[in-house]
């Protein structure tokens, strides 16, 4: 018996592409305001549309939808990129020149600043009864699990342990998996839920893809935007 009436998605990394991430959410989920619809980081960077991704995560949240945005490694690099010109540098190969693209600027300091307090109001992770939501990983090797942002952000090695985490599933995006591999996951211990929305689909990827809490429900659509 399912003890929660609202709906609970998870949604796996958009990386820009707007139209996508609005034909997953009102054409397929439907969402609606009674629903807690997790974000699971990578907004930005790599697909066109940028800026809509964040302004359709601000409006939503301003139109009191519970939206549960959770900050990822690119959100990271946007908020570092004036610590130092390597910075700088690694955002821009990673992707980042598509957002200021997007955002019609030539440098990212001309970025509005309203962008970077809604990146900066985000959360590192959510727990919940059964599940642990975070954008890449957690660090078992600590004694608190919750301590180590950077393994939060960045960390591709798929740690897992029962004690640590209270028996309780993760749910993760960052590293692009195929959706076999989505699927696959539902009945492990880590779930994958990063469909490569902005990475080829001859590859296996191209998709956006949404977990129901709930009931394990999985949910996706290809990508419609056009990458470049």
């Amino acid at each position: 018996m399912i003890k929660n009436k609202h709906k609970r998605f998870v949604i796996g990394d958009i990386h820009g592409c707007f139209d996508t991430m609005e034909q997953l959410l009102f054409d397929i989920l439907k969402i609606t305001k009674n629903d807690d619809v997790y974000f699971i980081g990578e907004y930005i960077d790599r697909g066109p549309k940028s800026n809509q991704v964040l302004d359709l995560l601000m409006d939503l949240k301003e139109s009191n939808y519970k939206i549960f945005p959770i900050i990822g490694n690119h959100e990271e690099m946007m908020l570092l990129f004036g610590k130092s010109s390597e910075n700088l540098h690694t955002w821009y190969r990673n992707g980042g020149k598509q957002i200021w693209k997007s955002l019609n600027v030539d440098f990212p300091t001309k970025i509005d600043r309203k962008y970077f307090d809604f990146i900066k109001s985000m959360q590192y992770y959510y727990e919940l009864d059964n599940f642990i939501i975070v954008h890449a990983g957690l660090n078992f090797q600590n004694k608190n699990i919750f301590q180590d942002q950077y393994s939060m952000l960045w960390s591709r090695d798929n740690q897992y342990n029962a004690a640590k985490a209270k028996g309780k599933k993760l749910i993760t995006g960052h590293t692009p998996v195929t959706l076999d591999r989505v699927k696959l996951s539902l009945s492990e211990n880590i779930v994958f839920i990063d469909g490569g929305c902005a990475y080829s689909k001859e590859k296996g990827f191209g998709k956006l893809v949404a977990l129901e809490l709930n009931t394990m429900e999985l949910f996706w659509t290809d990508c419609i935007d056009e990458i470049d």
